[in-house]
């Protein structure tokens, strides 16, 4: 894939939704500016949005906004089982997308959008922020640096506050799950970790203890491995009790042949055979949006390929039909 030529003016940037993560594109970063906003549905709630551009132009039609403001970017974060069919509306008009994780929920319309793609001069990345953390991302430098040798065994837990979820994330044809929605940020720790192809092996999930929300599940895990030569684990629920001092609780433990590497509470610590046991310095560098820009700006490779954002949205797709037929009520 061929990137666009240099920009030599600032890059128009619309945001469609406001359902996600879309505060990822609200930088200071002088090479874009936010022209203009759109919903992803006529019914999405907007408010956050509004607060955060309340100058910007709106659109009550994202297709309209497309066509008339000609964007070079589009942040897109709707109602998640909406994502797919936003990005294909951009790719066919040849415009940069950034959108919420996963690219889609559908193996149908990923396919379409990975077809798309392939034969398209544009960029597309996903908001997966933990590749963008310090600590996730020094435990990674270490990993490949070979500082516990060969992985053989990953656990990756993410736990929330369950919270009150508005009615849309409470029918799972539009929020999509808790596998695809928390499980994603998940299947890319270990991916990027590891550095090896997934295989997706069972899951399940249940709905008991969500406080009646509808078809939110509390809980899921899946299973899975890599090319016969490690096994892995992904545990996430929205069970965090309300009084827990953070919202959530990322935590990820790589065992290797000669030591291990665990990350939780935003610290990453080694324990390996010939060094015992120390702490990694955080690993700062660029953030995931300006990443993703310069890769539009200059074709830079990025931290996360749109080949491995396909990826992860194809494991969420094979985890959540296998844990659907394994619901636990």
């Amino acid at each position: 894939m061929s990137s666009k030529p240099l920009f030599l003016s600032v890059m128009k940037v619309v945001v469609i939704g406001g359902s996600g993560h879309f505060e990822y594109a609200l930088t200071g970063n002088d090479l874009v500016q936010i022209v203009a906003y759109a919903p992803g549905h006529i019914s999405e709630d907007l408010s956050r949005i509004k607060s955060a551009l309340p100058h910007t132009r709106y659109y009550s039609d994202f297709r309209q906004m497309l066509d008339n403001e000609d964007p070079d970017v589009a942040v897109i974060n709707p109602h998640f089982h909406l994502n797919g069919s936003i990005v294909i509306e951009c790719l066919k008009r040849h415009i940069h997308c950034f959108c919420e994780k996963p690219v889609s929920l559908e193996a149908s319309e990923l396919e379409e959008i990975e077809a798309l793609y392939s034969s398209s001069k544009v960029h597309l990345g996903t908001m997966m922020i933990h590749r963008y953390e310090p600590w996730f991302n020094a435990a990674q430098k270490a990993i490949e640096a070979g500082e516990i040798g060969s992985p053989i065994q990953v656990s990756v837990q993410k736990s929330y506050k369950m919270g009150a979820k508005p009615a849309w994330m409470q029918d799972k044809k539009q929020f999509g799950g808790i596998i695809p929605w928390v499980g994603a940020h998940a299947l890319d720790l270990a991916y990027w970790m590891i550095g090896n192809t997934l295989q997706i092996d069972s899951a399940q999930q249940t709905t008991l203890g969500n406080k009646g929300q509808g078809e939110v599940e509390s809980a899921a895990q899946v299973h899975f491995s890599w090319g016969n030569k490690g096994l892995g684990i992904i545990l996430l629920d929205y069970l965090r009790p309300a009084k827990a001092h953070s919202h959530g609780d990322d935590r990820i433990r790589i065992v290797g042949e000669q030591g291990l590497i665990e990350v939780m509470q935003s610290k990453a610590t080694v324990l390996s055979e010939s060094e015992g046991a120390y702490e990694l310095a955080p690993a700062h560098g660029i953030g995931l949006y300006d990443d993703f820009i310069n890769q539009v700006e200059r074709g830079d490779a990025t931290r996360l390929s749109a080949e491995e954002s396909f990826n992860v949205a194809r494991w969420c797709i094979q985890a959540e039909e296998l844990a659907t037929k394994h619901l636990v009520r």
